[in-house]
């Protein structure tokens, strides 16, 4: 998660959780950053190693796999609670050696839950990473959604309904590329500035507002997430 913030911010919070700034392309301001170096490798870990069956059926069905997932992932009451640390966690715990947790498994667990619960997962990290920066100042209403995780529309009403913000879908997938269309097209002189390129070219193609009722069941299930990693981690040192 990309912030657009005035300048650094030093509070003992953000410098404990190692959140890294940056100059940002308009010479006024910084770019703060929240890092979950899994994130969306987990559903490629899923579908590499467990989804054997899945692939047959996304092929049969002549679709995308992770449409499939979603599917899958819509018709679960994930009771799992997993961290995505499968490559260390940085911020805000900035432990490389942390490690992945799948745990809550019982007999009747099923491939959706897993599915439901990497989603999950990943996205009680971004909440974990809003309230920090939320707690030092950084005040964020919205979040504009790009890259490979925004072309799923359950994905991102689950973000919305998790963190109790509005998420917005981009007009295009591959913001990086996006970015880079934006400073060239300001380096040969085909807009007066970066603003005016940005708003002639970024677009919104959906709003996913957060659904009352599901943010309140998840910020109990947050709670319990926020309390159960610091438990451990001293733990997995030795594994």
């Amino acid at each position: 998660m990309q912030v657009q913030v005035p300048g650094p911010i030093t509070t003992d919070l953000l410098l404990e959780g190692s959140y890294p700034f940056s100059c940002h392309v308009l010479g006024n301001a910084y770019i703060c950053l929240a890092i979950n170096f899994g994130a969306g490798s987990l559903l490629k870990w899923f579908r590499d190693n467990l989804a054997y069956e899945e692939k047959l059926q996304a092929s049969e069905r002549n679709i995308d796999i992770y449409r499939l997932f979603d599917e899958m992932a819509a018709g679960s009451e994930c009771p799992l609670f997993i961290y995505p640390y499968f490559e260390g966690a940085q911020t805000p715990f900035n432990n490389p050696q942390a490690k992945g947790i799948m745990m809550g498994f019982n007999l009747g667990t099923k491939k959706e839950d897993i599915i439901g619960g990497i989603m999950e997962g990943i996205t009680l990290e971004l909440k974990l990473n809003i309230e920090r920066l939320e707690k030092s100042g950084i005040k964020i209403d919205s979040l504009n959604a790009s890259g490979g995780g925004s072309r799923s529309s359950y994905w991102l009403q689950l973000k919305a309904d998790i963190t109790g913000k509005i998420i917005r879908s981009l007009n295009i997938v591959e913001a990086g590329c996006l970015a880079g269309a934006v400073i060239a097209g300001y380096g040969i002189g085909k807009y007066n500035s970066i603003e005016d390129a940005i708003s002639s070219i970024v677009k919104f193609r959906k709003e996913y507002h957060p659904s009352k009722e599901k943010t309140g069941y998840y910020e109990k299930r947050f709670r319990l997430y926020e309390k159960i990693f610091p438990l451990v981690s001293e733990h997995i040192k030795e594994m």
